[in-house]
């Protein structure tokens, strides 16, 4: 029952309240009524006038004997009306009672239909403004009503207006994260470019003839990392879309070795095994360019990596030997502008695991940062 009052509407309560004294007054103000009249009709009750009367029936005067005997009947007929008049009173009384409760029940629906229909139609504008529609609201009532009336026409205004801001500034800052992450990823084979053109440089320095094959070697892994960066500037293009991945039949090894002979110099990679994924080879170069990268960053010399074939799915391991992170922060990695390292941009492994999840990969990120054995291991699972 308190449950069904909560859920009505406020005129409603309103009414059932209202309705609710009047019949807690009504009914105590007509016992009182019928009291009093009972009292009234009681007091103007002689029973000792109609034993007075017949006492001078025996008069022999005819005429006073008759006025006498009308004077009881009327006497009787009185004392006999009595009763019917408190009914009939009551009756009337019931009535005129119902009359006016149902009369002053329908003035109050009246009422406070004409009251609250200004105020749900301001609370259904307030919803609609809330939604970011733009609502006409009338300004047509006085008092504390047409306060709240042009209240409501102000603050839409103003919401207007922040709107339009939040936009602008969402617009700013979205184009900021933007050129973060273009900025994180151009930077990724600028990385691999710079060591071969310093392993060119450290050849011509120390005297020694480069021969074609070297020279086309390097030229090659220069060229390489071009195409990535063309990729990137087509990508950047449409940025605000999730990359479309275009997968094909991919043998993880020869991506691995492909990254791992441009960062040789720097970073010795151990291989074992390899497996086919179904996976875009463009992406998968920007996510093994973005690990390479974080290890060297991390100080690493040295990657193991592990291929292993399973039922339903194929597992990679890469192991390196850099500083490591506290365990305790490895969930923050995934975190994007959430960095370790001085320099550093946070955005690298936030966008690998975007990558890797638009190709229906899993990865996931173990650490060590003892002094015997340190460094990072991550584990991706690609399906079958």
């Amino acid at each position: 029952m308190i449950k069904l009052f909560k859920n009505l509407e406020i005129e409603w309560k309103i009414i059932l309240l209202a309705a609710l004294v009047l019949i807690a007054f009504s009914f105590p103000l007509q016992s009182i009524y019928i009291n009093k009249l009972k009292a009234t009709l009681n007091q103007s009750r002689d029973y000792e006038l109609e034993p007075l009367l017949r006492s001078f029936l025996s008069t022999h005067n005819d005429i006073q004997k008759r006025a006498i005997r009308i004077s009881l009947e009327r006497n009787r007929q009185w004392q006999a009306l009595i009763p019917i008049i408190i009914e009939e009173q009551s009756f009337a009384l019931i009535l005129i009672s119902i009359i006016l409760f149902i009369s002053l029940l329908l003035l109050s629906f009246w009422s406070l239909k004409r009251l609250t229909k200004p105020l749900k139609d301001l609370a259904t504008a307030a919803d609609n403004i809330g939604k970011g529609n733009n609502v006409s609201i009338k300004f047509n009532a006085g008092g504390a009503l047409g306060k709240l009336e042009k209240s409501m026409i102000t603050m839409q205004d103003e919401l207007i207006k922040l709107r339009e801001r939040a936009h602008t500034q969402g617009m700013e800052s979205a184009w900021r994260d933007i050129a973060r992450v273009m900025a994180h990823e151009i930077k990724n084979p600028l990385t691999p470019i710079q060591l071969t053109l310093d392993r060119i440089q450290d050849r011509l320095d120390c005297g020694s003839d480069l021969s074609k094959q070297e020279m086309l070697k390097f030229v090659n892994r220069i060229s390489a990392q071009v195409i990535t960066l063309e990729h990137l500037v087509n990508d950047f293009k449409s940025f605000a879309k999730e990359p479309e991945p275009v997968c094909t039949p991919v043998s993880l090894s020869e991506c691995i070795k492909s990254i791992s002979m441009d960062m040789s110099g720097f970073l010795e990679t151990t291989l074992d095994h390899d497996a086919i994924v179904i996976a875009d080879c463009h992406l998968l170069n920007r996510v093994f360019l973005n690990i390479w990268k974080n290890s060297y960053e991390a100080g690493a010399t040295k990657i193991s990596v592990t291929i292993e074939q399973l039922n339903s799915s194929i597992i990679l391991r890469i192991v390196d030997n850099g500083s490591g992170i506290p365990p305790e922060l490895i969930e923050r990695v995934w975190i994007p502008y959430t960095t370790f390292k001085k320099g550093g941009t946070g955005l690298g492994l936030p966008v690998v695991k975007r990558l890797l999840e638009s190709m229906g990969a899993v990865i996931e990120m173990k650490s060590s940062i003892n002094k015997e054995n340190h460094g990072v291991s991550i584990i991706i699972k690609f399906s079958k």
